[in-house]
């Protein structure tokens, strides 16, 4: 007979989901005890405030910090005229987005990592640390920008394609396994319209249910790796 082994851990969830757009900070204490994991993602680089957000976050005493998703926004350019378009951005513009982020001092970002200690940063993209909108595998200079993500993070778990990985904490007792869904991923059947019409984030979350959720849900979850 096996006994299960209750390993007392504190996750604390902290929405950093447009900042601009929300000052409070959300947290849920699970159970008080030696490990903490703070989780994090949305982060735009303009919506800064005073103080930080990031004290806010270090004030919690984290043992582990993870990124899940969005670090940094990024946009394509036209080449012309220097205006957003919808498609991927250079990766030079990317690497301006993550220097910023571990190196303006107003954002805050800088002073978390400098009096982090003894606590851990992992992470893994989605489309906009990753460099555009909604792209996937059509996304040009993919190991240029994977390259890019490992040295924004401070480590490089594994040489193969995509960011998907695990971490283990405690010596195993506690596993993060954190999924790639862009490296593969098909590009959406309707592409994304949001930032153009009135509501438009609304309407394209109904879209992708209707479609990705109901009609295509089993050919979405078919595996590439």
């Amino acid at each position: 007979a096996t006994r299960s082994m209750k390993l007392p851990i504190t996750l604390v969830f902290i929405a950093i989901v447009a900042l601009a757009e929300g000052d409070s900070i959300e947290t849920t204490t699970v159970e008080t005890s030696r490990l903490r994991i703070g989780f994090g993602s949305c982060h735009k680089n303009k919506r800064t405030r005073s103080p930080p957000i990031w004290d806010s976050i270090r004030n919690e005493a984290l043992d582990t910090w993870v990124w899940t998703g969005d670090a940094v926004y990024t946009s394509g350019r036209d080449p012309q005229t220097g205006k957003k378009k919808y498609g991927p951005a250079d990766p030079s513009a990317l690497q301006v987005e993550f220097d910023q982020l571990k190196e303006n001092a107003t954002i805050g970002y800088k002073e978390f990592l400098n009096h982090k200690g003894d606590l851990q940063v992992y992470g893994v993209w989605d489309d906009h640390d990753f460099g555009g909108n909604d792209i996937g595998i059509s996304m040009p200079n993919k190991r240029e920008r994977q390259q890019q993500y490992w040295n924004f993070l401070g480590y490089q778990p594994h040489t193969h394609d995509g960011v998907y990985h695990y971490v283990d904490l405690q010596n195993g007792k506690v596993k993060l396994v954190m999924l790639d869904t862009r490296w593969f991923r098909d590009d959406h059947c309707i592409p994304s319209f949001a930032s153009y019409i009135p509501f438009g984030n609304l309407i394209a979350c109904v879209t992708r249910w209707l479609t990705a959720g109901l009609y295509l849900h089993k050919v979405s979850w078919v595996w590439n790796i």
